[in-house]
């Protein structure tokens, strides 16, 4: 993915700790996927209500956050996210 990204305009949605490495290293632009997620609140693609149930969602399939469920929104007011 990092190769295809390297070629085209646009941000790779990164999460994986050696992929950001690899992705800095390359100069590929990147974000987390949480970065995109409070993006898109700030946009107004999204909502706050929203943002929690899809973090919920992500956390509830395995996925790592560094928050429990129903803690995105403080996590990111928190951190100046939002």
């Amino acid at each position: 993915m990092l190769a295809l990204a390297a070629t085209l305009p646009g941000i790779a949605v990164v999460d994986d700790g050696e992929a950001r490495s690899a992705a800095q290293k390359s100069k590929v632009h990147l974000k987390p996927t949480l970065a995109l997620l409070f993006d898109a609140i700030r946009a107004d693609v999204i909502s706050e209500k929203e943002l929690g149930e899809i973090a919920d969602e992500l956390i509830a399939s395995k996925y790592r956050l560094p928050f429990s469920a129903g803690e995105a929104i403080a996590w990111g007011r928190a951190r100046g996210m939002l």
